[in-house]
Order: C-alpha cells, then sequence, then structure tokens
C-alpha cells in the first residue's frame, strides 16, 4: 500500500513504521492519523511474528497536531484508537525516538513498550493557559513509568523533559547517540522477534494488566499463562535445543 504522510517497511521479522512529514515536525493532519491507523492494524493483524517500531523522519519524532489542519479536531476517537491498538496490541513495539515528543506525540512514545532515544530526544505535553495538561493517554503513561508523585511534579511543571532527566526517572530504556539509533534499535528488534512468541506475547499481557489487578488475580493469571506456554511446541523445542546443545527455533505454537 502507498501512504502520503509515513512509510512502511517490513524485513527480518520487524515492521518499521516512520511518520513522514519532517518539514512539519511530523505533526500529525488528518492523512497521518488515517495512515497510521491502517498500518497500525495491518501490523498488528498480519499472520506471523513480528515486532513493531515506530519513529519520525528528520530532526522530530512528532510535535503533535497540526495546527493548520481544520478538520483535526473531529479525528479525536481515531488518535484514541491509534493510542489504544499501540499500547494493547499482542505483538512488541518498540519506539526510535530520534527527536521531541510533544503533546499527542508524547502519548504515541509512551504507548510503546520500550522507548530507545537519541541523545537529541525530549518529551513534552501540551500547555494551557494555565500550565502543561497531560493528553492522549499521558496521565495513564506517565504514572506507571515515573510514579503518581513525580508525575504530577513533571505535569505541574512547564517545559520540555530532556533526555537525561527521561533517562533518569526511567521513561526510557536507553538513550544512544543520534547516529546510532536506528542500528541499535533495528538490532533489539531482531532479539525479540527471534524470541518465543508466545512468551512474549503473555508476559505483555501480564504487565499491562498487572495494575487493574488485584495480587491474587495476578497470581491466579500467571500461573494459567504458564501452563498455557508449557503446552506449546515452543516450550518443548527450548527443552530439546537445550539438550542437544543447538540454537533453538521458535515457530509461536
Amino acid at each position: 500500500m502507498t501512504y502520503q504522510t509515513i512509510l512502511v517497511e517490513s524485513a527480518g521479522g520487524v515492521t518499521t513504521i516512520t511518520l513522514n512529514r519532517p518539514a512539519a515536525g511530523n505533526a500529525l493532519n488528518t492523512t497521518m492519523l488515517e495512515e497510521l491507523d491502517s498500518a497500525l492494524q495491518e501490523a498488528r493483524d498480519a499472520a506471523g511474528w513480528n515486532v513493531v517500531v515506530l519513529t519520525g523522519a528528520g530532526e522530530s519524532f512528532c510535535v503533535g497536531g497540526d495546527a493548520s489542519d481544520s478538520g483535526l479536531a473531529g479525528k479525536q476517537d481515531l488518535l484514541k484508537k491509534i493510542v489504544l491498538t499501540l499500547a494493547e496490541m499482542d505483538k512488541p513495539c518498540l519506539v526510535a525516538l530520534n527527536g521531541p515528543a510533544v503533546g499527542a506525540g508524547c502519548s504515541l512514545a509512551l504507548a510503546g513498550d520500550m522507548i530507545l532515544a537519541s541523545e537529541r530526544a525530549s518529551f513534552g505535553e501540551l500547555l494551557t493557559v494555565d500550565g502543561p495538561l497531560p493528553d492522549v493517554g499521558g496521565a495513564h503513561f506517565l504514572p506507571r513509568l515515573v510514579g503518581v508523585g513525580r508525575a504530577r511534579e513533571l505535569a505541574a511543571l512547564p517545559g520540555p523533559i530532556d533526555v537525561a532527566l527521561a533517562d533518569k526517572l526511567g521513561m526510557v530504556n536507553r538513550v544512544v547517540p543520534a547516529g546510532e539509533l536506528a542500528g541499535a534499535v533495528r538490532e533489539l528488534a531482531e532479539k525479540i522477534a527471534a524470541g518465543p512468541p508466545i512468551a512474549i506475547t503473555y508476559s505483555k499481557r501480564i504487565m499491562s494488566r498487572a495494575f487493574e489487578m488485584t495480587l491474587s488475580e495476578l497470581l491466579e493469571y500467571e500461573a494459567l499463562s504458564q501452563q498455557l506456554i508449557m503446552s506449546t511446541r515452543d516450550h518443548q523445542e527450548a527443552g530439546k535445543a537445550f539438550l542437544e546443545k543447538r540454537p533453538v527455533k521458535f515457530i509461536g505454537q
């Protein structure tokens, strides 16, 4: 499929989606939202196992909504759907944060499972007349990453969060030089893509739901997940590969 505002490339078990309006800081307009929604659904529903990478072209990841697009206000439900898809898809989603992520762009980044950030990256919520306001799920993701107290502090203070502070607070998994970001993300994505698909899927589900479950419910869910994983062909293959001292070959079954 041909897109106007994003690029999609699939190779080696990795699907990379690039926001591609660099002259506009990859600001979200109506077309980009529609194309991003389509690409994410296609990656989510694709047969087989793949890791999704989301990044931006040029010097910005995404500076938020395009203020010049008068139709964007009517696309809030679509934006929410995109954030939910990123956060809830079973397949791992890595964010290659190549530059500033602002407003809705910040939420797109935080919705990913892991963030590898360039030394040029930063986070920023939208500023209202009263101060910064968490936007499009920001109030959901940020406290889970840095704790409620820190999240409230960040929301009360104007200005962007630079990558050094984001790294210190645990908002990103790793900071790398700008020229090494693509390679580092690719290496990590390929390692995950070579891993056990079912186990990785259930690990993501468990950790995503842990905040909403009681400890008793979580223990039960973990036990059921372990039983399911131990009944798979991949589990049997891992045991055989260990005994035979050879690389394991997972098939997602």
